[in-house]
């Protein structure tokens, strides 16, 4: 067998003999200046993903052949790594020990350019020798480069090459903006959340391996034809990417939320073609926490499926949350007025997002929440709480709700409430409670983002049950003396004008009936008001 063919101002020529019959072939491949942009071109056609303007120029030459038959047992305690992937021949031999494959190419001025590169890729040599060879392994090639990218220590990318497979493991350090342009020409399309990234270099330890081509599955029944049949069900193997990036003092900017997330320290893993942040500490505005985010392969839903994001936070101010998430707190502000120059004519929409919210602590104004456990789902109109689980007033809240966002977002809440301390909470009120516990349950709407606008515009109603109680003054209000000790209080309450308005109620002593008119104005402290009425008289034996 002879096949002499040029390549561009190089030549390639392949000679040796394929004889069948269960004869072991014999192959010999010599390149003298054969231009790197063939193989590119080559590499192109076998990979769809790699970037289309990339260029490069550079020469191969060398000469490698291939003979099975001279290839000595390997010893039973021969070292193999399970990829083999840094395995390399003794310099001064012929062939790796016990392998059928012999010889170098090297490459001469190496050097990619074009696409998003804004600075050349360059190596001024590089060679490919035969791998060691290891049990189970298929012959294949191996080099190891340094690259520099910008960082303090430059990346070292060493390369197996098989037949029908590749594998790369990266160590080093890049900028983020060199190793968004080195993701994007190597055709990598899990780490694209990188391009809101900006601040220190990245370490990197990655493995990426794949096949040169993706592998179809088999035809079913009934298809005689090569035609490309992928079952949605079955995805083509593209290749996986394992390993880690770890930032330290990043910023991610998004177009939904007002200010950048500044990132301490995150590390992004993958693993078996997933992604996952996992941990990241970061801060917003003034909201510190950490976060584990999970980035799904697939699913079966019509929609994409959405990321799911586990933060926990020690303290959280809902406050100082909602400045960060929605905007400014309140208007006339400094920062009002240079979101409100800055922002767009139309708000962005919020992303797809499933997310478990922890927190030790939540202060929402007068009330503090221990123990806080929510499930959130973001839609690109606002959020649902599913679920939210809370310790609070000596007793237990359990809510869902919903934010939509706006020039004045709008929150609704439907929650309910159980074994509440009466002192802890009518000390909120200025007086003093005693006796059983407060249960009961309160659905309401509120927007804005100032406490006016919130109190102003709340509505709803308030059910509510209190047994073996008693209520005194602690600043001077008068208590109806019904209130004094009673065996039960329930009853309901409207939500509206900026106030709590008792409706229909019923004060229970021992037979003895009666009804309360009371109105809480909102406000820190709330100012509660009785509308006295004559004591009714004893019930009749």
């Amino acid at each position: 067998m002879l096949c002499d063919s040029p390549i561009g101002d190089g030549r390639a020529r392949l000679t040796g003999s394929l004889p069948g019959a269960g004869h072991k072939p014999h192959v010999t491949l010599e390149l003298d200046r054969v231009p790197v942009q063939a193989g590119l071109d080559i590499l192109r056609t076998l990979r769809t993903n790699v970037a289309p303007g990339l260029q490069a120029s550079g020469i191969v030459s060398g000469r490698m052949s291939y003979d099975p038959a001279s290839v000595a047992a390997l010893p039973v305690d021969a070292p193999a790594s399970h990829r083999g992937i840094r395995g390399r021949r003794p310099s001064g031999g012929p062939r790796a020990p016990g392998g059928p494959v012999a010889g170098t190419f090297t490459v001469q001025g190496l050097k990619l350019t074009g696409d998003s590169l804004t600075s050349p890729i360059q190596v001024p040599k590089l060679t490919l020798d035969p791998a060691t060879p290891a049990a189970g392994m298929p012959p294949a090639l191996t080099t190891t480069v340094p690259l520099s990218a910008g960082g303090p220590s430059p990346l070292t990318l060493t390369g197996r090459v098989s037949l029908h497979r590749f594998l790369l493991d990266i160590h080093g350090t890049a900028t983020l903006p060199r190793l968004r342009e080195l993701i994007h020409v190597a055709g990598i399309p899990q780490v694209e959340s990188l391009g809101q990234l900006a601040g220190a270099p990245a370490s990197l330890d990655l493995t990426v391996e794949g096949p040169w081509l993706p592998v179809i599955p088999s035809l079913p029944a009934g298809v005689s034809s090569p035609t490309l049949f992928v079952p949605e069900s079955t995805p083509a193997d593209e290749g996986t990417m394992t390993g880690i990036i770890n930032l330290r003092d990043a910023n991610w900017k998004s177009n939904f939320l007002p200010l950048p997330v500044l990132l301490r320290t995150a590390t992004l893993r993958f693993e078996n073609g997933q992604l996952r942040w996992d941990p990241v500490a970061f801060s917003l505005g003034p909201v510190q926490g950490s976060a584990v985010i999970t980035m799904p392969l697939s699913c079966d839903a019509p929609q994409p499926c959405p990321p799911h994001v586990a933060l926990a936070f020690e303290s959280l101010d809902a406050a100082a949350l909602q400045s960060a998430i929605l905007g400014a707190r309140e208007t006339g502000t400094v920062l009002a007025t240079l979101i409100d120059r800055l922002k767009p004519s139309s708000a962005p929409a919020w992303p797809l997002l499933d997310a478990t919210v922890q927190a030790d602590i939540l202060e929402l104004g007068p009330f503090t929440f221990k123990n806080v456990a929510a499930e959130v789902r973001v839609q690109p109109t606002g959020a649902e709480v599913t679920s939210l689980d809370a310790e609070t007033l000596g007793g237990t809240i359990y809510a869902t709700a919903s934010v939509v966002p706006a020039e004045k977002p709008t929150y609704k809440i439907d929650s309910s409430f159980e074994h509440l301390d009466p002192d802890l909470v009518f000390q909120l009120l200025g007086m003093k409670g005693s006796g059983g516990a407060l249960g009961g349950e309160a659905q309401f709407e509120l927007s804005g983002y100032a406490e006016k606008d919130l109190t102003t515009s709340a509505k709803g109603d308030l059910h509510f049950e209190w047994k073996k109680g008693a209520l005194s003054s602690m600043v001077g209000t008068t208590i109806p003396q019904t209130l004094a000790r009673f065996d039960r209080f329930s009853g309901t309450a409207t939500i509206t004008d900026g106030a709590l308005k008792l409706a229909q109620n019923q004060v229970q002593r021992g037979s003895r009936k009666s009804s309360v008119d009371a109105t809480v104005t909102f406000g820190i402290p709330a100012m509660v008001s009785f509308e006295l009425q004559p004591e009714p008289p004893p019930a009749k034996p």
